[in-house]
């Protein structure tokens, strides 16, 4: 019974993931490591029914009930008993979630009209386990809202894993500490592409929002628009939509920026070449550089050039000796010896060496599905991520595709040349704002509307 007891009580804690570990040590203003999915109901949202659904949801993914301490040698995660309570949305978008000394929950629920808002510090999930714990909670309301369409013999919400497999840690599953001389004996590759990395690539450079405010431009499109689009190019939608917003920061360079290479960070679901089904997070990143000075503006060539990127570094072997390095990195005596007091610094100071590598970040948080009897009551789902710089977010939902944009900068430049490529290719955009953008969100819809297109297509703004 004491043995028990004792395996119980050693559960209640847990280490952050090889990503999450530099991710409280490196929170800014605007970049709080925090995510937001959100969900657009066709009603008004029931705040007592969104709190049973909560309570529902949250028996599946124990794991998410936890707090951060803060160790000797890391930060770490200690299961607790606090109960997740819904509240209308009262604070920025992605606002911090964990404040050092404070014992908080790092997720929150909130709701406003006809939207349900989850967001979660990214130290407990990644972008696919934040989806799969917010579709249950999605779920579980339109169970309690219209129960006459969710009777038993009906299909239920198809979660991936068990409890205990959904707490597991994909890295240390997939770990090789072998893998080292898989890796010296590889030609080529990588090292090819070394010294374009190795460049300090083209930053946009404006004003920053006033009072450390994330600010937030989207667009709405069809994903078959889109599709037939980059059909017209020979490529598919995530090369395409890359290619535009890669033509889009082009616009923004100065003569003197152009010898920088534009450089995007594309996180990767590592579940697709190894198989977890956990939430915690795995993802791996690879980029895609394109230097101006030395290649066409045009768009065909852009396509092409990140086409090849895809080919080269999107692979699995390519994936595993990335993870293989940071878990060795991860494991080295001196990291693991060293007290966290001198680890921050150190990784707060990589962070700024890898930002000068990085332009922007392109995140493809993919298609989320819901069981059938879910879609009538849902008009589509929305992503959001902080940022130190700007960040393109995107997911979909059936043929709706929300392209979210978070921005720490006044300016909507970068938006503004990428929808207006869009619009010019014929396909229709929605903008949307928060309510702190508005200004901004009108000078792109104008601008965006004298782009050359089809007459049948339109752009309209609302708040988000």
């Amino acid at each position: 019974m004491e043995e028990s007891h004792n395996k119980r009580m050693n559960r209640r804690w847990s280490r952050l993931d090889n990503t999450a570990k530099i991710f409280p040590s490196t929170v800014e203003k605007t970049d709080t490591r925090v995510f937001r999915i959100s969900c657009e109901l066709q009603e008004e949202i029931d705040p007592d029914l969104l709190q049973q659904a909560v309570d529902h949801a949250i028996k599946g993914f124990p794991n998410f009930r936890c707090i951060m301490k803060k160790g000797m040698f890391w930060y770490y995660l200690e299961q607790c008993n606090l109960e997740p309570l819904v509240r209308e949305e009262y604070k920025q978008v992605c606002a911090p979630l964990y404040e050092q000394d404070r014992k908080t929950l790092l997720f929150e629920v909130t709701y406003f009209r006809k939207k349900i808002n989850l967001e979660m510090f990214h130290v407990i999930a990644d972008g696919t386990g934040g989806v799969q714990f917010f579709r249950s909670i999605v779920y579980d309301y339109l169970s309690l809202a219209h129960p006459e369409q969710f009777q038993e013999e009906q299909k239920l919400l198809d979660l991936d894993g068990s409890v205990t497999e959904r707490a597991s840690d994909g890295f240390e599953q997939y770990y090789d500490k072998s893998y080292k001389k898989k890796e010296e004996s590889a030609k080529g590759g990588e090292a090819e592409a070394l010294p374009m990395l190795l460049k300090k690539a083209y930053r946009f450079h404006g004003t920053r929002t006033e009072d450390d405010v994330l600010r937030i431009i989207d667009g709405i499109v069809s994903v078959q628009e889109v599709k037939e689009v980059a059909k017209r190019y020979h490529t598919n939608l995530t090369v395409y939509l890359i290619a535009v917003y890669i033509q889009s920061l082009y616009q923004t360079m100065r003569i003197r920026e152009m010898q920088l290479p534009v450089a995007v960070s594309i996180p990767v679901n590592l579940r697709q070449f190894f198989p977890s089904d956990t939430t915690k997070n795995f993802f791996g990143m690879m980029s895609v550089v394109y230097n101006f000075s030395e290649s066409s503006d045009e768009l065909p060539d852009i396509i092409l050039a990140v086409e090849e990127t895809f080919q080269r570094e999107l692979t699995k072997e390519k994936m595993r000796e990335r993870m293989n390095k940071m878990m060795k990195l991860e494991n080295m005596l001196v990291v693991r010896v060293a007290p966290l007091f001198l680890k921050n610094p150190v990784l707060r100071y990589a962070r700024k060496i890898s930002n000068r590598k990085e332009s922007t970040v392109f995140s493809n948080v993919g298609r989320i599905d819901m069981p059938e009897n879910c879609v009538p009551y849902i008009q589509g789902f929305d992503v959001y991520m902080s940022t130190w710089n700007v960040q393109l977010t995107l997911c979909s939902f059936g043929d709706r595709m929300q392209l979210g944009f978070t921005s720490a900068y006044e300016s909507a430049d970068i938006q503004k040349n990428f929808f207006r490529i869009l619009s010019s290719e014929g396909i229709a955009v929605t903008l949307r704002c928060n309510g702190f953008f508005q200004e901004e969100a009108d000078v792109v819809e104008k601008q965006v509307e004298e782009a050359p297109k089809p007459k049948r297509k339109r752009t309209r703004v609302k708040e988000v």
